[in-house]
């Protein structure tokens, strides 16, 4: 049986330059520090090394993937310290789409342990903010185009619109709308301070945007605001967003997304439509059933398997035995 590496070792492997060397890394660590074979002190200050003045990225995407690992199995007991937030906001737009995306779930990690208010209230709430306003529109550099136009033997003249692929080039825009989603995920209700119709319009922005993975996260965004969202939220001391108008724009958004012509967002919007129904009174579901009841049933026959089974499935929940019912009352919406 082979030895287990010391920490050093451990802690090097967690910066390593292949991304399954370092997965297996911080699985191993975790393994000796809960059989005791290393403790956290161990290894805490070097990994914390890494994350605030690596010399890699891979060093960086390290150090994150085992402070997530760390903080979501209790091995963590002090919130990060302004330095450390600072460094994560950092992160937030690094240049690298996989510590950025790593970056956003340990703030979502974060925000589960030690509370919203002391994670994303304040600078972190507006860096994730940038990330998306700041880049709903692409901004093609144009020392990349050429050097891309060059690379591929593409003639100089064709428009720089059209060398990028419509997922490519949008800089921290769906990693921000990925760190969105794993804040408000995390958070569950303690995110509810935080909604504003401003928000809501930031989320609903990219529902309609022409890259189909921030059409995708968006409807998993509004699936977790609608499993927090039972009530009017408004209070003295915060904007708030009153329950009906929230409904009813949700509802306008969910009936495009179950329309989408790619499977994935169908399939998000799928699911945040069932979030939707499943948290209303029986009387208030009826009020949206013309708009959205036709399109669930149309994505009982969609090509795309999970679409049509997680559509089949909801279907038997929101009917409850009377879906021919249904069908016949609202017919006329198809």
């Amino acid at each position: 049986m082979a030895d287990t590496p010391n920490a050093t070792t451990l802690v090097l492997d967690v910066g390593a330059h292949a991304k399954l060397k370092r997965e297996k890394a911080v699985a191993l660590l975790l393994s000796s520090i809960k059989s005791g074979t290393i403790s956290v002190s161990d290894v805490f200050p070097s990994i914390m090394n890494f994350l605030m003045s690596s010399d890699t990225w891979e060093q960086t995407h390290g150090a994150l993937l085992a402070l997530k690992t760390l903080c979501s199995e209790g091995f963590i007991n002090q919130p990060p310290d302004e330095p450390t937030l600072q460094r994560l906001t950092e992160l937030l737009t690094h240049h690298e789409f996989r510590v950025r995306r790593e970056a956003g779930t340990y703030i979502g990690t974060l925000c589960a342990t030690f509370g919203t208010d002391n994670i994303y209230a304040g600078h972190i709430e507006g860096v994730i903010r940038h990330c998306i306003v700041d880049n709903l529109e692409r901004k093609i550099d144009q020392e990349e185009v050429s050097t891309l136009k060059q690379k591929l033997g593409m003639d100089k003249n064709i428009p720089d619109g059209a060398v990028f692929y419509e997922s490519a080039g949008w800089k921290t825009l769906e990693t921000g709308y990925k760190a969105l989603l794993d804040v408000i995920s995390n958070s569950g209700e303690m995110f509810c301070k935080y909604v504003t119709m401003d928000l809501i319009d930031i989320v609903f922005s990219g529902l309609k945007h022409m890259n189909r993975f921030v059409r995708e996260t968006g409807y998993y965004a509004c699936a977790e605001l609608i499993k927090i969202i039972k009530t009017d939220t408004a209070d003295p001391m915060h904007q708030g967003v009153s329950y009906s108008e929230f409904t009813h724009a949700m509802a306008q958004q969910l009936a495009i997304g179950l329309s989408d012509n790619w499977s994935q967002v169908r399939m998000a919007s799928s699911v945040a439509t069932r979030c939707f129904f499943m948290g209303m009174q029986e009387e208030t579901r009826k009020e949206f059933f013309p708009l959205l009841i036709p399109r669930m049933c149309l994505n009982r026959y969609y090509v795309a398997e999970g679409v049509k089974l997680y559509s089949q499935e909801s279907w038997r929940i929101v009917s409850n035995g009377n879906g021919i019912q249904l069908v016949e009352t609202y017919i006329g919406s198809v």
